[in-house]
């Protein structure tokens, strides 16, 4: 993983977190998304996106490729339900 960029969604959460801290151990630069804000850390943060609606999930990746340049991988960890 060393030098490559990596969008991790779910990074609110437990588990995308602790992908997020593994990449760059391993020296990746992790792009944090969740639907939430998120706290202050490593990583280039893009909080509060909501991966239902296009427009916002566009402009995060737009985000994430002019400010790391070539994107290598996307772990979509995000997930949701609703009760009926």
């Amino acid at each position: 993983m060393n030098g490559k960029t990596i969008v991790i969604t779910g990074c609110g959460g437990i588990l995308g977190s602790a992908v997020a801290r593994v990449a760059e151990a391993r020296g990746a630069t992790a792009v944090l998304v969740d639907v939430a804000a998120l706290p202050p850390g490593p990583g280039l943060r893009l909080g509060q996106v909501d991966l239902t609606n296009l427009d916002s999930a566009r402009r995060a990746m737009d985000e994430a490729k002019a400010k790391t340049g070539r994107l290598a991988a996307l772990l979509n960890i995000a997930g949701g339900f609703r009760w009926q």
